[in-house]
């Protein structure tokens, strides 16, 4: 009798998750038994739709695991959205494929002017709340709240079309590039990982400036730590890269310590500007070395004079 009760225990459980997961309540999932056969397809327009009749755990679940995939493959996910809402801080965004909402801060819209009402625009989603939570009346979140009835509120994700158009020019940018050429920027931006380069002028109708990335790993050949490099490189300064790797896609990598032969390890630290007046020759040395390398890893070591000097 207890392995039974067991047995139907875990499989309420099972059935409860299940139908939650669809946005089902729970008590509802008790009273009815789950039949894929009889879920009708909607095909309508999601804008067309009242936000309360949408699916919005549809709208969540298919945003996250696109992130997520497209995350595992090292690319971006863009998604067009159209304006429902103006305010003086930003405005609320529906998603034109889900119609799932979100907010889009005033900061993150285009330079050439707010948008409207109807308009539609190519965003990124730059935070994802999880929504494993309810979140009560007067909760401290970093996402913007709306209300959902009753005492109870969600947070919303944050959509961005600043990056969309960062995006358009980077990949612009990486057409009239290729690997290995030394560019000259600025210094705009930084994170944990490293700083945001500025490397060049904004073109057509795109009022953004492409940037590159400059891994904290790939600024000298020794280490280099957070504190440190804030305050080697504060933003404005400038600085030369080397192009790493420039793809199609938009992402645009550089580095600096190519710049350092053997005789001047860790100078990118201590004497940067010494290091740029020499960039080019030291790329040189540096293609010369990895040229050389590489023909020695792919000797031919099986012949007989190579073994007896192994």
């Amino acid at each position: 009798v207890a392995g039974a009760a067991l047995v139907g225990l875990i499989a309420a459980s099972t059935l409860r998750s299940r139908v939650a997961c669809r946005g089902l309540s729970s008590v509802y999932a008790l009273n009815t038994t789950e039949n894929l056969d009889e879920l009708i397809p909607e095909d309508r327009d999601p804008l067309t739709l009242e936000y309360w009749q949408r699916d919005e755990k549809y709208g969540l679940l298919h945003l996250q695991a696109s992130m997520r995939e497209a995350l595992k493959a090292g690319k971006k996910v863009f998604w067009e959205a159209q304006v429902i809402e103006v305010h003086p801080t930003g405005c609320f965004v529906d998603l034109v494929h889900s119609g799932f909402r979100g907010w889009m801060h005033k900061k993150q819209e285009s330079p050439k002017g707010r948008p409207s009402v109807g308009d539609r625009l190519m965003v990124e989603c730059q935070r994802c709340p999880a929504y494993k939570k309810v979140f009560p009346e007067g909760i401290i979140t970093k996402y913007p709240l709306r209300p959902t009835g009753g005492k109870y509120r969600k947070p919303l994700p944050i959509f961005s079309h600043k990056a969309w158009l960062r995006n358009q020019a980077c990949a612009e940018l990486a057409k009239t590039i290729k690997k290995h050429d030394i560019i000259e920027g600025v210094v705009q931006g930084r994170n944990t990982r490293g700083l945001y380069v500025d490397l060049g002028p904004a073109t057509g109708d795109n009022p953004i400036r492409p940037m590159g990335l400059l891994l904290r790993s790939d600024i000298s050949r020794l280490k280099c730590s957070e504190d440190y490099m804030n305050r080697m490189f504060p933003d404005g300064c400038y600085i030369k890269v080397c192009v790493m790797q420039a793809e199609e896609s938009g992402r645009i990598t550089l580095a600096t310590n190519v710049f350092e032969d053997d005789d001047h390890v860790g100078y990118m630290l201590n004497f940067p500007a010494r290091v740029f007046k020499s960039a080019e020759q030291g790329l040189a040395k540096y293609l010369h070395k990895r040229e050389a390398h590489i023909a020695w890893r792919q000797r031919d070591v099986h012949t007989e004079d190579e073994h007896v000097k192994l």
